[in-house]
């Protein structure tokens, strides 16, 4: 059965209080190239006091070793008194308060039903 996880996420920070929404998208070239917000965000979820950053994988364990790495490889470059800092993207977003969950989302032939879990990056 295929899950689309982006709604999976949606449903499950709506369902927990929380203002959500997509911030994937596609940048038009000849070829449609889908880009996550700051390269690494899929849903951004917003509520009590909090904002969490999301990245959305399947349940796959090649799936998640592979959003792991871009997670953490992803580099956020600021300008600060003329200086450029490649700062690590998950790391800039949590010195400014966010908190980063991977997703995984999917089906588990074991429980016969949708599975969800969260991972704090």
């Amino acid at each position: 059965m295929k899950v689309d996880g982006v709604k999976q996420a949606l449903s499950y920070y709506r369902r927990h209080g929380y203002i959500a929404g997509k911030v994937e998208g596609f940048v038009t070239t000849k070829r449609p190239i889908k880009a996550d917000l700051f390269g690494i965000l899929d849903v951004v979820a917003v509520g009590y006091g909090q904002t969490i950053g999301v990245q959305v994988c399947t349940l796959d364990d090649r799936d998640i070793a592979k959003h792991r790495k871009k997670m953490r490889e992803a580099i956020q470059p600021t300008e600060r008194d003329g200086l450029i800092d490649n700062k690590p993207t998950v790391d800039w977003l949590k010195v400014n308060g966010w908190i980063i969950h991977l997703f995984k989302s999917g089906w588990s032939k074991k429980e016969n039903r949708i599975l969800d879990l969260i991972e704090e990056m």
